[in-house]
């Protein structure tokens, strides 16, 4: 949900900066001003451009307001109510309890972008914990060998996959593969789990796998 936010803001700001420099003099271009200090209120540096020191005309460059003040000059406490003792939500500069109402009052005027930004962040985070909970297992089929991921699935070893999954859930029923991947990971990659493609995971569900029971085969001869 932030990620898609961050590179949103990014954009937003990579756009002022280009509108600001088209109609901005160039900084080879450097005015004397005579002495005089920056129009910035405290700061003491020579005016360079536009009566504006390079530090503050390069932040109006960027963020489009000479006050914007940088992340880097954070002071810790929350933007609204000046706490430094609170949780903040994420990157932002505010505290939960400033920032929980305006998100709810966002959300409620943007229904449907906030579906999807949440969509999005919930299937980014599954392809996360199924690729490393894949990756940890082996990263191919236990039983051909198939290493291509969109082929790959977890199954339990000793089977009792169902059951399982029903003693994840609080109703009885069985929790989807999220909840699973979520599960094996927040558990520290428990063993008892194996990775096989679809085509095997599903004939071992119906008679067991053609390629095990020739490699048994081989064996017994």
């Amino acid at each position: 949900m932030f990620g898609d936010s961050v590179r949103a803001s990014r954009k937003k700001s990579a756009r002022r900066t280009r509108k600001n420099l088209a109609s901005a003099p160039r900084i080879r271009r450097v005015q004397a001003y005579n002495g005089a200090k920056c129009d910035v209120r405290g700061c003491s540096d020579p005016a360079k451009v536009r009566g504006w020191c390079i530090r503050h005309y390069t932040r109006w460059l960027k963020h489009g307001n000479v006050r914007t003040v940088l992340r880097g000059n954070w002071n810790g406490k929350c933007r609204k109510c000046g706490r430094s003792d609170v949780r903040f939500y994420g990157e932002s500069r505010k505290c939960v309890s400033c920032l929980s109402p305006l998100r709810k009052k966002w959300r409620a005027a943007n229904r449907k972008r906030h579906q999807e930004i949440d969509r999005r962040s919930q299937l980014n985070c599954y392809r996360r914990r199924r690729l490393a909970a894949i990756e940890h297992y082996g990263g191919k089929c236990a039983c051909c060998g198939e290493k291509r991921l969109i082929f790959l699935v977890l199954d339990h070893e000793k089977g009792g996959g169902n059951a399982h999954r029903r003693s994840l859930s609080k109703n009885g029923k069985m929790v989807g593969s999220s909840t699973m991947y979520a599960w094996i990971v927040r558990n520290g990659y428990p063993s008892g789990f194996r990775v096989l493609c679809h085509n095997c995971n599903f004939a071992e569900a119906h008679g067991g796998c053609p390629h095990r029971i020739a490699r048994e085969r081989k064996k017994v001869a």
